[in-house]
């Protein structure tokens, strides 16, 4: 089997319509069965069921069903490319550095014994998270961010006028060597406790940082450790050695021709 990531170009504005109208028929039936049965199932008492039960203090009334779909969607999209981004460089580095891969293949191996992971046993992968953070400092999907200036400022001697926009890069930041040794070695022990505690607290900024930061970053690291997780105890991945992996930033930094690689099944 063959994993592969491509770019596959803006949508035409009719192919756009009709994937929309497709993805609300999909999100407006999970919304309105969930509303014909509710409380139904135990299991159900997720996300949706406390935007659905959610109530505004002021008026003690429930959001709308389109409200309710427009939160949906929100979290969808914005949730689902940079997760994938992230996974197609995770597997991109676990072929490349085959002792990191069997350190974490272990340690999925010994904790879950085969069964499946649940957001309860994401503390305990250690290595699972370690490598999903050195993943994200060598390619954070999120590579650039920029914010606009609301009054005149001085950062570091430069003088930023109001309204400017103000660019950063976690890409740069993430490989600058006055915050970590030897930046393009794929290293797990960067992210023991010791190491986070030593370091400055804005080296590391794959979801932003302050105020702004990221209100999803951790949903996107459970999501990504139980996929990982899931994954590792069925397949490991072996690239394709004539496949050349090239960075590709665009709003987010994926590979430029994909990921190729063979799925070898463990069973």
């Amino acid at each position: 089997a063959v994993n592969t990531l491509v770019d596959i170009g803006k949508p035409s504005r009719p192919k756009f319509q009709t994937t929309l109208r497709e993805l609300d028929e999909i999100v407006f039936a999970i919304i309105n069965d969930r509303l014909a049965r509710p409380n139904e199932n135990e299991a159900e008492h997720d996300l949706l069921d406390m935007l659905l039960t959610a109530r505004y203090e002021d008026t003690g009334e429930r959001m709308s069903v389109q409200l309710a779909r427009d939160e949906v969607m929100s979290l969808f999209i914005a949730g689902h490319e940079t997760t994938a981004n992230m996974l197609g460089w995770f597997w991109c580095m676990m072929g490349r550095e085959p002792e990191a891969a069997a350190l974490v293949a272990d340690e999925v191996a010994q904790i879950l014994d085969g069964r499946s992971p649940t957001a309860a046993d994401l503390p305990h992968l250690v290595r699972v998270n370690q490598a999903v953070h050195e993943t994200m400092r060598l390619y954070p999907p999120a590579w650039s961010i920029s914010r606009r200036a609301l009054g005149d400022d001085i950062i570091d001697g430069y003088f930023i006028p109001a309204g400017a926009v103000v660019a950063l890069s976690p890409y740069t930041v993430h490989r600058h060597p006055d915050f970590w040794p030897d930046p393009e070695r794929f290293d797990l022990e960067r992210f023991t406790p010791e190491q986070e505690e030593a370091r400055h607290r804005y080296a590391y900024i794959p979801f932003g940082g302050g105020a702004r930061k990221c209100i999803g970053n951790q949903f996107a690291l459970m999501e990504s450790g139980i996929i990982i997780s899931l994954i590792m105890q069925r397949f490991r991945f072996v690239l394709a050695a004539d496949h050349l992996i090239e960075e590709h930033a665009l709003i987010t930094l994926r590979a430029k021709n994909g990921v190729m690689a063979t799925a070898v099944s463990l069973s």
